[in-house]
């Protein structure tokens, strides 16, 4: 008997519920209802079963005669929370959807393989800065032996053994010319013709500028492995001892020299533009730094070249220090001049990247590129040359 008094009860409660509902619905009224955490967002549900429903399960509800049209707004309690954050307008939460998780974009290059290391070195910083001043991932592939084996590089790798990231990559041409910097580059985002997509930068990018804003991270992408630095630890120890005994190194001065000759040597590089720097720029180079530093019993040169038999003719001079690297690896050399305080460079990216290691000051040959040629319709100076660097 008492379940039966019970049931009753309970119709009657809920067909109350119902008419109550019912009379609602006759005066028109606007019904915004928390829904529990999990469910979506259904607009314009007026069922009297869904309100009694919600009336029943203890959901908050509000009432007003705004409108002529009955309309049920059931939202989240994260949409409400946000609401109440300012996050977003009611009008627009009756509008929003879950978004959807995006997908990280990448940018990447034409990797050349065949290139020497100070073109790699920079068609990686080029690109890290690229994809730091465009919010993207830079993605190089796994043969491209530097990220791994000289440095420890961040970049995430790919196992394609294809020198281009694939076809479907929307490509950004930065031209031909291999010493100029394009600025367009760096705000790529901003275009609705780049934005969401993943980016093959195409081109040549020899220019501190890509990534000026980024020189401290960059620094830390070339940190050699800790091999190669033993090693050149290792070097300079001996050269050091032989040199000037137990003077401690923070009373030495090293300048690293970097002579390129070897496959500059032929009239095609000349026609083109390339020079080749001369016994007289480095004496020249030799004596700025023995004016300028006025350290001369502390000062020693180090030697760099490939082509060290021509230094060791044509590099000797009875007031100055001078040493020449040899049977050294070119990542090991690059450690060595990357430690020295100054730098007197030749031609060639490799050099360019021992002077910006090192850091202090730097000279460099004024004369290249040759005036007038190919190749010097490619080269603005201000793009390639670090600020601060001395021509001679």
């Amino acid at each position: 008997m008492d379940a039966k008094v019970i049931l009753l009860g309970c119709i009657t409660t809920y067909t109350i519920l119902l008419i109550v509902v019912l009379i609602k619905l006759s005066s028109s009224p606007t019904i915004v209802a928390k829904a529990p955490v999990g469910q979506t967002a259904v607009v314009g549900d007026t069922s009297p079963v869904t309100m009694a429903n919600s009336l029943v399960s203890n959901r908050y509800f509000m009432m007003s005669n705004k409108s002529s049209n009955a309309t049920t707004i059931v939202e989240t309690q994260e949409m409400l929370v946000r609401r109440e954050n300012h996050d977003v307008t009611p009008s627009a939460m009756a509008r929003t959807e879950p978004q959807k998780q995006t997908r990280k974009h990448y940018v990447s290059c034409k990797w050349h393989y065949l290139d020497g290391l100070g073109n790699q070195m920079f068609q990686y910083a080029s690109v890290y800065g690229i994809s730091r001043a465009n919010n993207l991932t830079i993605l190089m592939p796994e043969f491209i032996d530097m990220g791994q084996r000289i440095f420890s590089l961040t970049a995430e790798r790919t196992k394609s053994k294809s020198q281009q990231p694939g076809f479907k990559w929307k490509k950004h041409w930065t031209g031909r010319e291999c010493c100029k910097f394009h600025k367009d580059t760096m705000v790529m985002y901003k275009s609705p013709h780049y934005r969401d997509r993943d980016i093959e930068v195409r081109g040549y990018r020899q220019s501190w500028k890509y990534f000026k804003n980024f020189e401290d991270e960059i620094r830390k992408e070339f940190t050699f492995q800790k091999t190669i630095q033993q090693q050149a630890n290792y070097y300079l120890e001996v050269v050091m001892k032989q040199t000037f005994g137990n003077i401690p190194r923070e009373n030495v001065t090293l300048v690293s020299i970097h002579a390129r000759r070897g496959d500059m040597m032929g009239k095609n590089k000349e026609e083109y533009g390339q020079i080749i720097s001369t016994a007289s720029y480095f004496n020249r180079a030799i004596d700025y730094f023995n004016t300028h530093l006025n350290k001369s019993e502390n000062l020693l040169y180090i030697v760099f070249s490939d082509n060290i038999e021509w230094c060791m003719e044509n590099l000797t001079r009875s007031d100055s220090k001078i040493i020449y690297s040899r049977n050294n690896t070119a990542d090991v050399d690059l450690a060595v001049m990357g430690q020295c305080d100054h730098s007197v460079m030749s031609i060639g990216t490799f050099g360019w990247w021992g002077a910006w290691l090192a850091g202090g000051v730097a000279v460099y040959d004024q004369r290249w590129p040759r005036p007038g040629s190919p190749l010097a319709k490619n080269v603005n100076k201000e793009d390639y040359f670090y600020p601060g660097w001395v021509p001679l």
